[in-house]
């Protein structure tokens, strides 16, 4: 005999179990919708009744969000642009047949949230782009004091004789020459 348990949003959703499969049951979608509403692991327990521990609970929301978890940051970002690209057509489409200022208020809400959603993409898309060009530029530096310290090690291996200050200057020269070619 199994244990009822009832959704956090709605009160006659019920499901037995979690799934084990790749489709989601009720009880997996009670699961994701408690914590995604903030519940705590003992919430989110008695939102299935205590037919998993909070311990369980906490894992099997984790296990779930990770194995959906298939697409990479700017996938997930045109998906929801994608999902609310279709909730404003809905709504467009709903104030058409009915007319109603309501439909028209909530559609021009719909349409000011894509517009701060698809500014915030390029924001965030401008500060990842920050960060890797940062990012690659350290790598940079670290190859080319890499290979100086080669180069000077060889040169002071090939030219002995030559004292090691000339060789820092006979480098820096160059990478300063090369430098103003490139400019």
């Amino acid at each position: 005999m199994s244990t009822a348990i009832v959704s956090p949003r709605a009160t006659n959703e019920v499901a037995t179990r979690p799934s084990t499969g790749a489709a989601m049951s009720r009880f997996d979608n009670i699961l994701l919708s408690g914590a995604a509403l903030g519940k705590s692991a003992e919430e989110l327990s008695r939102l299935v009744r205590g037919t998993m521990s909070p311990e369980e609970c906490l894992l099997h929301v984790k296990n779930i969000l990770r194995s959906r978890n298939v697409w990479e940051l700017p996938e997930r970002k045109q998906l929801v642009l994608h999902q609310l690209q279709n909730l404003a057509d809905d709504m467009q489409n709903q104030y058409r047949t009915s007319g109603d200022r309501n439909d028209a208020a909530l559609l021009l809400k719909t349409l000011s949230e894509v517009s701060t959603t698809l500014e915030k993409q390029g924001a965030v898309t401008e500060a990842e782009l920050k960060m890797v060009n940062a990012a690659q530029a350290r790598e940079l530096m670290n190859f080319i004091i890499a290979a100086y310290g080669h180069a000077e090690k060889l040169l002071a291996e090939k030219y002995p004789e030559m004292p090691f200050q000339e060789l820092q200057e006979a480098m820096q020269l160059g990478m300063t020459i090369e430098m103003e070619s490139r400019s």
